[in-house]
C-alpha cells in the first residue's frame, strides 16, 4: 500500500535512477545499469526495468513494465554457447507482443482454476 511504500520511495527512485557517476554518456531511448537492474527509459516516457540471472542449466528474467504488467520467467536451461538470440530476449519480445495485443483482461483471479490443470493434482 502507499502507506507502506512511501517511506521507501526515495530508495526505489535511487535504485532505478541513473547512477551519479555512471561511466557512460546517457543516451535517451536506450538502457543503463543501476543497482542490479537494466533500466530502459523510452522517449514516450515509459520505463521498463529488467533483472536477469543464470547459473549453469538455469536462466531467469523479471520484467517490470511501466503499464503495471509484470512477469517472471524461469527456465531450466540456458544458452550455453552464447550463439544466436538467448531465450530471454526471444521470450520477452513475444510476451510484450502478446501483452500489447490483449484488449481485455479477466476481472477475476484465474489462478485457483488453473492450478489443478497445470499440476494435474488435487490441491485444497
Amino acid at each position: 500500500t502507499s502507506v507502506i511504500v512511501s517511506p521507501y520511495s526515495w530508495e526505489i527512485e535511487q535504485m532505478f535512477g541513473l547512477p551519479e557517476h555512471y561511466p557512460l554518456a546517457y543516451v535517451p531511448d536506450t538502457y543503463y545499469y543501476s543497482s542490479g537492474w537494466l533500466v530502459a527509459d523510452f522517449l514516450d516516457g515509459d520505463r521498463v526495468t529488467y533483472h536477469t540471472g543464470a547459473l549453469p542449466g538455469t536462466n531467469t528474467i523479471l520484467v517490470r513494465r511501466s503499464d503495471g504488467l509484470n512477469y517472471v520467467v524461469l527456465f531450466n536451461r540456458r544458452n550455453e554457447t552464447g550463439e544466436g538470440a538467448g531465450y530471454t530476449s526471444v521470450l520477452v519480445s513475444k510476451f510484450n507482443t502478446l501483452l500489447a495485443a490483449t484488449e481485455q483482461w479477466p476481472e477475476h483471479d484465474l489462478f485457483p482454476s488453473m492450478l489443478p490443470v497445470i499440476f494435474r493434482g488435487d490441491f485444497d
